[in-house]
């Protein structure tokens, strides 16, 4: 009777197993200075499940840098981002489409966040 009940709950946890992850990653970026419109690129790769939005906390230090805006890019285009400083300086990024649009499958950039240096 055990064996019976450990089988069923692996294939019950199976289909979690396998979905698709989704996945928000910086992108590579070099900086010769503290200067004017340094852009930040986000990349999504959901290659399996459009995206409704975005939520994230970035820690930042506020002392060298500055956010002035962001915007969502390729297949965001035309979602709207807000930000806003909580805690000790991070930086909260909401990104949704109020028309109900999804960011499609894919991988590639989706954001970019553009600071100031200090």
């Amino acid at each position: 009777m055990k064996k019976r009940n450990l089988f069923i709950s692996i294939l019950l946890c199976l289909p979690i197993l396998l979905m698709g992850q989704n996945v928000l990653s910086v992108n590579d970026m070099e900086v010769d200075a503290y200067t004017n419109d340094i852009a930040l690129s986000f990349n999504l790769d959901n290659s399996t499940d459009d995206v409704g939005g975005l939520q994230f906390d970035l820690s930042q230090d506020i002392d060298l840098i500055s956010i002035f805006s962001a915007e969502g890019v390729g297949r965001a285009d035309g979602f709207d981002v807000t930000y806003s400083i909580v805690g000790s300086g991070d930086l909260r990024v909401i990104m949704v489409n109020t028309a109900g649009d999804n960011i499609s499958t894919g991988n590639d950039s989706v954001l970019v966040l553009h600071y100031d240096g200090k």
